[in-house]
């Protein structure tokens, strides 16, 4: 490896409901973002990364920001651990002396294409597993929030759940965050009652338990440490996880098992860190629960003890570990994830306003994708 890699810029556009924009105009509103913080011109980029499947391509991009040609380019499918992968990805092909600067976008409506039948209608299901089509599918088991509320009344039932108020503190928790940051469409703060009064998605699931469909982008730039600015944020680690059987969870031999935990030990060895060193995490949250299992499999509390941990308020801004300071994709934003990283960037700059922890140089990012794949990145800040 000749060179350290760094995030150098980040970029969003609005989080909205309805965008009136296409896909490809969201990817580069953030992509121009992005290289205007880490102050590189478009024709400067010779690596792209496209961390998801339902978005604009490589070609897309390159043409648009009117780049020649590219020495690196890569697609990744691995779900809502593509954009946290894809910094393995770009780390990898910069410390190798592949590309000098690449580029991570993405940006999708998903809301209102969604809500209009643009979603391709493979994305759940003409590419899943023949175990999905076949089986679960025709029973009507064809959407996350399905899958995961086997997994959730799994690990309920394992660890003797006896109502769901560990799932609605995180809810709660993640809207105050989101009101703080004042980002996400329609963000309010909502309470406990509120989550246990709201109606039923997919028991144990309730709407408050359910991530945000949103249109939007975000964008970020990695480059070596030599050739960025003061602002840049430091990759101490970045792994990648996947479980022995890379299925929806009810076909694994072990239930509860994903990618993760192998995910976080491989980062944290990277980095020489442990999950005492970090100031504040961004964790996956395509449901409430996914924020419970991932404290556990990241090693910030005991297996079992991951409902009391939210419960005894250790999540929040003031907390011992604040989770997902911007409301993630639960109250801000479902963006895959990608938001998870530039909010990240944020407080390690610090600059995420009223949402700002105090100190925070040492930040944890996950991604995970359905079929049990993960993502985890560890990242310092310019000033630590």
């Amino acid at each position: 490896m000749s060179a350290h890699a760094v995030i150098a810029g980040i970029g969003e556009t609005p989080f909205s409901k309805e965008s009136g924009h296409s896909d490809l105009a969201l990817n580069l509103s953030a992509s121009l973002a992005a290289l205007a913080d880490a102050e590189i011109e478009p024709r400067e980029l010779d690596g792209i990364i496209v961390p998801t499947a339902v978005t604009a391509t490589v070609e897309d991009l390159m043409s648009n920001l009117g780049i020649e040609d590219l020495s690196f380019s890569s697609n990744l499918r691995v779900g809502g651990a593509g954009p946290v992968s894809a910094l393995l990805h770009a780390k990898l092909a910069v410390e190798s002396g592949v590309a000098k600067r690449v580029l991570v976008s993405y940006g999708f409506n998903g809301r209102s294409g969604a809500r209009l039948g643009r979603r391709p209608p493979t994305i759940m299901f003409g590419e899943a597993p023949s175990l999905r089509r076949n089986f679960e599918g025709v029973h009507g088991v064809i959407v996350p929030s399905q899958f995961y509320a086997l997994w959730a009344q799994r690990y309920m039932d394992e660890h003797r759940w006896t109502d769901t108020l560990p799932m609605a503190h995180v809810a709660a928790t993640q809207s105050a965050h989101a009101v703080l940051n004042g980002l996400g469409p329609g963000s309010r703060e909502i309470t406990v009652a509120d989550h246990q009064q709201s109606k039923m998605i997919s028991d144990p699931f309730r709407l408050y338990d359910c991530s945000r469909e949103t249109d939007g982008g975000a964008a970020y730039v990695v480059t070596a440490a030599d050739n960025s600015g003061e602002r840049s944020v430091r990759i101490r680690g970045v792994a990648e996880g996947h479980p022995g059987q890379p299925d929806q969870p009810t076909t694994r031999s072990n239930f509860l098992r994903s990618g993760m935990g192998s995910a976080g030990q491989r980062a944290f060895a990277m980095a020489g860190w442990k999950p005492g060193d970090i100031d504040v995490a961004e964790l996956y949250d395509a449901f409430t629960f996914n924020v419970i299992w991932q404290l556990e499999d990241l090693g910030f509390c005991a297996p079992g003890e991951g409902g009391h941990f939210v419960r005894d308020g250790n999540i929040g801004v003031g907390g011992t570990l604040p989770v997902n300071t911007h409301g993630g994709l639960l109250a801000q934003a479902h963006l895959w994830g990608i938001n998870h990283l530039t909010e990240a960037v944020k407080q390690l700059r610090g600059d995420a306003g009223a949402a700002q922890v105090n100190k925070a140089t040492r930040a944890l990012v996950s991604g995970s994708g359905d079929l049990g794949d993960a993502a985890v990145a560890l990242l310092e800040g310019p000033h630590a």
